[in-house]
């Protein structure tokens, strides 16, 4: 008898060693974010006092973990920052830093060449996460510049980046029915932008190709809603801006793809 209960207790030890082990195995890992800012006076301190620079604004954020996913992370929001920011060749910069300074150099070019008639040059970014789950995080980086022209320009990002290899989902990869989610996508957006469920798509004025509804190039994720973000002349003009369209989550959880949820 007592044989039998020490050989019981052994293996409730080793089931439960085990279960341990496997559950710290299938620990998914939660990335901390912090957000530092970067601007003109800290990128070119000395050189910005006594002429005129770019003004550049970036406020990013970062993953602190030392980390395969945080650095994945953190090199996906710096290589959308540096390709907007690199102006002078057509291989993007390697680091903001260097980006900053192609954009600073370009402006004060100008404005060396042509006082009269070049402008201020900006280039601000907020970046922020939308969703943090255990599949994905979906991160929105918010951009504007101006580098002459009549106005400048606003473009927003959504970067859905997958947990499990750091790298960036595919669109069509958000997806266990794309068909279901068009469906649905296009009665919330028709009922946003009052086109009635009868007539064409592009009826009040869209230019969807082929008059067809269509999904944006951007799409992110909250804690309850998927975001449908057309950017300016994606399927309208610069005077109408840019149109974001709010999913509930509850409508569409089961077009969305095991990536997502």
């Amino acid at each position: 008898m007592i044989w039998t209960k020490t050989y019981f207790s052994k293996n409730i030890i080793g089931i439960l060693c085990i279960s341990i082990l496997l559950s710290a195995c299938n620990k998914v890992e939660s990335l901390t974010f912090q957000t530092s800012k970067i601007t003109t006076d800290s990128l070119f301190p000395e050189e910005c006092r006594d002429i005129d620079c770019a003004n550049i604004e970036i406020n990013l954020i970062e993953a602190i973990e030392n980390s395969a996913l945080a650095e994945a992370v953190n090199s996906e929001i710096e290589k959308v920052i540096t390709a907007d920011l690199t102006m002078s060749q057509e291989t993007a910069e390697s680091t903001i830093q260097k980006a900053a300074i192609d954009f600073n150099d370009v402006f004060k070019k100008n404005i060396e060449e042509f006082p009269d008639e070049t402008h201020l040059y900006e280039a601000i970014f907020n970046t922020s996460v939308s969703l943090q789950n255990d599949y994905l995080i979906s991160i929105l980086v918010n951009k504007y510049t101006y580098t002459g022209g009549a106005h400048g320009n606003s473009y927003s990002t959504y970067l859905n980046i997958s947990k499990k290899n750091g790298k960036l989902i595919p669109t069509d990869q958000l997806f266990a029915d794309k068909q279901l989610f068009l469906k649905v996508a296009e009665s919330v957006f028709r009922k946003s932008q009052k086109i009635p469920s009868d007539a064409p798509i592009n009826s009040t004025g869209f230019f969807f190709e082929n008059d067809v509804f269509s999904l944006p190039e951007n799409i992110g994720f909250t804690d309850q809603e998927v975001i449908l973000y057309y950017n300016t002349y994606e399927v309208n003009s610069y005077a109408n801006g840019p149109i974001e369209v709010k999913i509930n989550r509850e409508e569409i959880d089961t077009a969305l793809s095991s990536e997502v949820l």
